[in-house]
């Protein structure tokens, strides 16, 4: 909204008079670029991704990697859950843990003691 500074001649900020706003060709843009955006997350079948629960939670992937949680750990579910929604079907997190794994240098994990 911070690119829209008025609705059919409303200010945006502060405008709460009940009234019907026209469309104005800036607002037209506006929308038209989230409707676009929204479309995309569809086409990605990423649309309902805040509601995604984790194959992978810190307990599971300490115990499959072998080390001590630590600062790493966000950064190693973050990885757990783009791999996730790359992957929307898989039931299974080998696969993630897996991409950690591959990864475990970029992400900071120690060595397994």
């Amino acid at each position: 909204m911070e690119h829209v500074k008025t609705w059919s001649g409303h200010d945006i900020a502060g405008d709460s008079d009940g009234q019907a706003w026209a469309m104005t060709p800036e607002l037209e843009s506006f929308v038209s670029g989230w409707q676009k955006f929204l479309d995309h997350l569809v086409d990605l079948d990423v649309y309902d991704a805040p509601t995604v629960k984790g194959l992978v939670d810190g307990c599971l992937l300490t115990e499959s990697l072998g080390v001590k949680p630590g600062r790493w750990m966000g950064k190693a579910l973050d990885v757990c859950m783009a791999w996730q929604l790359r992957n929307p079907r898989e039931t299974d997190a080998r696969g993630a843990i897996e991409e950690v794994r591959r990864r475990r240098d970029e992400v900071g994990i120690p060595a397994a003691k």
